[in-house]
């Protein structure tokens, strides 16, 4: 469909990438679109690695609406949704984070540093830690 529509300049369709070089590619992009739209599935989030992937190198990423995490990139000072099935909205996202290139760039360092320190693995098991310790304490 991009070649037939001549789009082939600005669009790449790659094959996967290795998981040891998954950072080094996200690092090369300007924006990530978790293209999900399934409302079946995003009530079950999306694909989670592929957000955390982007995000933890601070990529600017856009998640469909309703996906329910929308406020971590709020959190983040990152761009957010934008409405399945509407090609309009998503260009006209796509298009404002490129606009903003710069500033995404500028905090990518930031952006990871949050993601490393409130959203790790590490974080979410010491979270995870202390509420069975809490629920432990409530049981006695």
């Amino acid at each position: 469909m991009v070649a037939q529509l001549g789009l082939g300049q600005y669009f790449m369709f790659l094959a996967p990438v290795p998981f040891e070089q998954v950072a080094v590619f996200n690092n090369a992009c300007d924006v990530t679109v978790i293209p999900v739209h399934d409302s079946r599935r995003l009530q079950y989030g999306l694909d989670p690695l592929k957000f955390w992937d982007a995000v933890s190198v601070g990529v600017p990423v856009l998640v469909p609406e309703s996906c329910q995490l929308d406020d971590v990139l709020e959190r983040l000072g990152l761009p957010g949704t934008f409405r399945p099935g509407d090609k309009k909205y998503l260009a006209e996202a796509i298009l404002k984070v490129l606009r903003q290139t710069e500033h995404y760039q500028s905090r990518r360092k930031d952006v990871h540093r949050i993601v490393s320190e409130q959203y790790s693995w590490t974080h979410v098991a010491e979270k995870l830690v202390e509420h069975c310790r809490w629920l432990k304490g409530k049981t006695r």
